[in-house]
C-alpha cells in the first residue's frame, strides 16, 4: 500500500467512532411513552453520557424520587406528577431515536431535557396544585444537587405563571 492509502486508513480508523450510531429499542420507546423511569437507564445505555449526567443523575433519579414520595402529594398533585413524568419521558423520545453514538451531544441533551421540564410543568401543573404541593416538592429535590438548580429554575416558571415571583 502506498503512503496515501495508509493515511486514509489511519484517519478512518481514528474518526470511525464518530460515525457509529446506536440502535433504537422499541421496548425503550414503549417505556418512554408510558412514563416508566427505566426509560432513562435504557436511553443511557444507548447514549452513554455517564452516571453523573442528566439521564441518570437527574432524569432517572428524580423520576424515581417523585414516584417513591408520591404519598407526600395531594391527589391532584399525584395526577400532576404522573402527567409531568409521562410528558418528560415522551419529550425525550425524539432525542433517543436520533440514535447517536456513545457520548454524543450529551450537553445538548441536558439543555433540551431541562427546557422540556418547563413546558411539562406548565402543561401539567395548575397554580392551585403547585401551591398546595410546595412542601412535597421540597422533599423531592435536593438543593445540594447541582443539576437541581436547573430544575428549580424550571419549577419557578410555574411560580411566575401563578404571579408568585
Amino acid at each position: 500500500m502506498d503512503l496515501t492509502l495508509w493515511k486514509f486508513v489511519l484517519i478512518f480508523l481514528v474518526t470511525y467512532p464518530i460515525f457509529i450510531t446506536a440502535s433504537v429499542d422499541p421496548e425503550c420507546v414503549a417505556k418512554a411513552k408510558s412514563g416508566d423511569c427505566k426509560f432513562y437507564r435504557c436511553f443511557e445505555q444507548q447514549r452513554q453520557c455517564g452516571s453523573s449526567e442528566y439521564l441518570i443523575a437527574y432524569g432517572y433519579k428524580y423520576c424515581n424520587r417523585l414516584k417513591s414520595l408520591s404519598s407526600s402529594f395531594t391527589t391532584a398533585g399525584k395526577r400532576s406528577i404522573d402527567c409531568v413524568r409521562i410528558c418528560l419521558t415522551k419529550a425525550l423520545i425524539g432525542k433517543y431515536e436520533e440514535s447517536l453514538g456513545p457520548g454524543q451531544k450529551c450537553n445538548q441533551l441536558k439543555t433540551y431535557a431541562f427546557d422540556a421540564h418547563g413546558k411539562c410543568y406548565l402543561d401539567c401543573v395548575s397554580c392551585d396544585v403547585y401551591l398546595s404541593n410546595m412542601s412535597a416538592l421540597r422533599k423531592v429535590y435536593s438543593f445540594s444537587d447541582p443539576l437541581t438548580l436547573e430544575a428549580w429554575k424550571q419549577i419557578l416558571t410555574i411560580g411566575k405563571k401563578c404571579n408568585l415571583g
